[in-house]
């Protein structure tokens, strides 16, 4: 594991600010089957004996060189009669099978690989713009750029602990993964009075994802040369997949006396990913808080608040689309390339919609030794988006 971060900063005047921000990191990990897993070191001592697994020992009786088992072994130690009194279920065996699951040993599992390796990179810059008092302008720019690959490799092995797998089975997956975001906010505030404020904030998202991957198996190849291009069968393919947003926003807040906030406000989103058809989607939202109680007796501070608002969860990428496969057909005496029906698509497809009423207060007490805090929610979600079979 590598990691490394940099970060600069520079301001040109008392008015601006300017800083990026990068990272790289890189990971490789091995890792052993395991757990859950028929071919893994759990799963083979679960359902396997293997202290009847053959073992070439000297008779601890007779001093002849023999095969016995770590079991038998023991007894011979322990109770002074040879090996031979206590035969293995296994030694001289040819179906060890029956004893270890499907013949294979630990060594078997450890001859097997499978590892990860991700390289990543991220990096933002930020703009802040103060033109005059009490007005600020930010944009940020953020790139993310992931590239993985998995690798999976069976060797070449005659004993056939993995049947036809041991004759050379090798799986690889690289992606990629690309993520753009771009953020811009204006924010000001308005003294109304001398005890009442107004700050409004208005801005601009766009993001754009894509994740392209290829998927590469070959089996069985020779000893010396685990690759795809080396197997006697090979297969792959790939799948590219993309999705954009672009988001209005904009916020009003009262503030009075700094102990009531009341703020409102309303969100423009439209997305790839929900139907062509659907159009922008709108969010709105209210809030307020109030101080009741400061800096009186034991009680330093009392809060009450309340909130509403609307927010929409995006469908997959291309759940909106009509979606077909391709299928092998025989049509006079050959094999033609065929389309079947895979997915219907819904031009109207919408995001699912969560609507949510909160309420609660925040209490502190003994000079902020003690704090209590109480919510209380309703969420209620609609047009929940499912699979539909055809």
């Amino acid at each position: 594991k590598f990691n490394f971060r940099a970060n600069f900063g520079v301001d040109p005047s008392s008015k601006l600010n300017i800083s990026f921000s990068n990272g790289f990191s890189s990971n490789l990990t091995e890792l052993p089957d395991n757990d859950n897993n028929g071919v893994g070191y759990i799963g083979i001592a679960t359902v396997s004996f293997p202290w009847e697994q053959p073992l070439i020992r000297e008779d601890p009786v007779t001093g002849e060189t023999v095969e016995t088992c770590a079991l038998s072994f023991e007894l011979s130690l322990a109770t002074g009669a040879p090996t031979s009194e206590f035969p293995c279920a296994v030694a001289g065996d040819p179906d060890q099978g029956a004893r270890f699951l499907a013949g294979r040993s630990f060594a078997d599992i450890a001859s097997r690989t499978n590892d990860q390796s991700i390289e990543r990179y991220t990096g933002s810059g930020n703009v802040i713009w103060n033109p005059v008092e009490r007005w600020t302008n930010r944009f940020t720019l953020g790139y993310d750029l992931v590239n993985s690959r998995i690798g999976l490799v069976v060797p070449v092995d005659p004993d056939l602990p993995f049947s036809t797998g041991s004759l050379g089975n090798i799986f690889k997956v690289p992606s990629t993964s690309r993520n753009i975001t771009m953020q811009g906010t204006t924010t000001y505030l308005q003294p109304l009075t001398s005890t009442l404020d107004f700050e409004f904030t208005g801005g601009v998202q766009w993001f754009r994802n894509t994740t392209e991957e290829d998927v590469t198996q070959g089996q069985t190849f020779p000893a010396t040369g685990p690759s795809v291009s080396n197997s006697v069968i090979n297969q792959g393919g790939d799948s590219f997949d993309e999705q954009k947003s672009l988001g209005f926003f904009t916020q009003g807040q009262f503030q009075w006396n700094n102990r009531l906030f009341v703020n409102g406000a309303i969100r423009w989103d439209n997305n790839s990913a929900q139907g062509e058809n659907l159009g922008v989607q709108t969010y709105p939202k209210f809030g307020a808080s109030f101080v009741a109680l400061e800096g009186q007796g034991i009680f330093n501070m009392l809060k009450l608040r309340g909130a509403w608002g609307r927010s929409g969860t995006l469908p997959g990428t291309n759940d909106a689309l009509a979606l077909v496969q391709t299928t092998q057909v025989a049509l006079e005496g050959t094999d033609q390339l065929g389309i079947s029906p895979l997915r219907p698509g819904n031009l109207e497809l919408a995001p699912e919609v969560g609507e949510e009423i909160e309420v609660g207060f925040d209490l502190a007490m003994l000079s902020d030794r003690l704090g209590l805090t109480f919510s209380y929610y309703d969420q209620k979600t609609e047009n929940t988006v499912v699979l539909k079979d055809l």
